[in-house]
């Protein structure tokens, strides 16, 4: 029975490879992170709620959905590109919440990062104007 689990998360996720692996570890220090910053504001229910767990949920909803069709796709020699580019885009989203977390707390950040978030920052709000 044991192995026909590990086989259906192997099929849905794909293998544990080190991007993975990297993934599941920015999202435990971004958790940390999160469960430090609502304990310097003081306010636990702000950033640790089932919306915080079904956004988490949902990532790696999608990283698997990428696997399988990127399984799917395999046979234009494109298998784990749709994987590989969830996590990747996960990771730096991750990364963006933990830069946000750690400024929150008072730790000193690179301001290389601040400059690179703000930036990217603006051009989301700027591309949101143009929708409306």
């Amino acid at each position: 029975m044991k192995s026909v689990f590990m086989g259906m998360i192997k099929w849905f996720w794909g293998e544990m490879d080190n991007l993975y692996m990297a993934l599941i570890a920015v999202l435990i220090v971004e958790a940390i992170t999160t469960v430090l910053r609502a304990l310097v504001e003081h306010d636990a229910k702000t950033y640790i709620n089932t919306k915080y767990i079904s956004i988490r949920i949902m990532l790696f909803l999608v990283v698997g959905l990428g696997n399988i069709i990127g399984a799917c796709m395999s046979q234009w020699g494109a298998d784990a590109l749709l994987r590989q580019s969830a996590i990747l885009f996960y990771m730096a989203y991750e990364f963006k919440v933990f830069i946000s977390n750690a400024d929150a707390i008072g730790f000193p950040i690179p301001e290389i990062f601040t400059d690179f978030f703000d930036k990217l920052s603006k051009k989301d709000e700027a591309s949101k104007k143009k929708e409306d």
